[in-house]
């Protein structure tokens, strides 16, 4: 029962906070959470002098049906304690990772029936400072585009092996005339997380099967939980989610979102789905709805789920979906730090 109490105590303390931050405002200086002489200097093996690149612009589309057409786009900013004076180059190293399930269901884990086809990073090409301009604040910038193409040849990787939710992460490693060089690698935390300095030194997409359908899988169904187990608070706070509930579906390109509501009889807490349609399989995950939290560590973590394993299939003709059913792990992505662990449930989608 203390887990239990503790949950309840956050949900009351959120809405409290929540409140708070309304009301609150700052310069884009003072969000600047740490001067260039301390960045990184608080984490062991880092140097005092940071720099970062701030991501201006992005696109990142991998789609198995079109490799070759496949690139990522960036518009990068580099900043240093010399207003970008100190760069020299930047290095760009590229790593595929094999996170798709066989045929038996096993995990990319199991070598004994399923082979894993990651390959660690290598180094892709160098951008040389001559490269970078002006931009209109006067910090060097460069646009950046790279095939995926260039990144399978780099990998030595058999594009026959590339499949649905694989993913490639390309990482940006920026060199400065001092010596020092600047990633994910070594830099502060805050420099990845902070809107401020946007830079998270890398870039990873899910490979996806491209399709323009919006009235595939969208508009108003009956969501059912069919299992109705305990959850893992054993019924303490009501059912994690209704019996039915009507939700509309919207649709952005291969992915569909809705809201709906955890713990209907106690939280009422807002949540939001988001379905991922990813080459025949059925991805889903839920979070918070933005600026809350609900769990037991007072906002460190919120209850999440995520699709259960075997992934159901979708009709790749985009004709059938007048039902949706897959198993779901609930607390699976995240038990909100309570330490429950996760449950099964199973969801079914009909279309009204």
């Amino acid at each position: 029962m203390k887990i239990l109490k503790n949950i309840k105590t956050v949900g009351i303390t959120l809405a409290t906070a929540a409140v708070l931050i309304g009301t609150s405002s700052c310069t884009e200086e003072e969000k600047f959470p740490l001067p260039f002489g301390e960045i990184g200097a608080e984490i062991p093996g880092t140097l005092p002098n940071g720099a970062f690149l701030k991501t201006i612009e992005s696109s990142f589309t991998v789609d198995l049906f079109n490799l070759d057409g496949s690139t990522i786009d960036l518009l990068l900013e580099a900043r240093d304690s010399d207003n970008g004076n100190l760069l020299q180059d930047v290095d760009v190293f590229v790593a595929f990772a094999d996170l798709t399930l066989d045929d038996d269901n096993g995990t990319p884990d199991d070598p004994s029936d399923d082979p894993n086809f990651s390959v660690s990073e290598v180094m892709l090409e160098t951008i040389p400072g001559s490269a970078f301009t002006a931009g209109p604040d006067g910090f060097p910038r460069v646009s950046y585009n790279s095939s995926v193409t260039d990144a399978i040849d780099a990998l030595s990787l058999d594009p026959n092996l590339i499949n649905g939710a694989d993913t490639f992460t390309y990482r940006f490693e920026l060199n400065l005339t001092d010596g020092t060089s600047w990633s994910s690698t070594n830099s502060n935390p805050n420099i990845a997380t902070e809107l401020f300095f946007s830079s998270p030194f890398q870039y990873t997409t899910e490979v996806v099967c491209l399709f323009e359908a919006d009235d595939f899988f969208s508009g108003t169904y009956l969501m059912e939980e069919l299992l109705r187990n305990d959850n893992p608070f054993q019924g303490g706070f009501g059912d994690h989610y209704p019996d039915a509930v009507l939700v509309d579906i919207t649709a952005d390109g291969t992915q569909r979102f809705f809201d709906f509501t955890i713990y209907p009889d106690s939280f009422v807490f807002a949540q939001q789905a988001t379905i991922n349609l990813i080459c025949g399989k059925i991805f889903f995950t839920t979070d918070a709805a933005p600026g809350g939290s609900l769990g037991c560590t007072g906002g460190a973590n919120t209850i999440q789920d995520i699709h259960a394993q075997p992934q159901a299939n979708f009709d790749l003709n985009l004709e059938d979906d007048d039902v949706f059913e897959f198993d779901v792990s609930g607390f699976g992505l995240d038990d909100g730090g309570c330490g429950t662990g996760s449950y099964p449930m199973r969801l079914r989608f009909t279309k009204q």
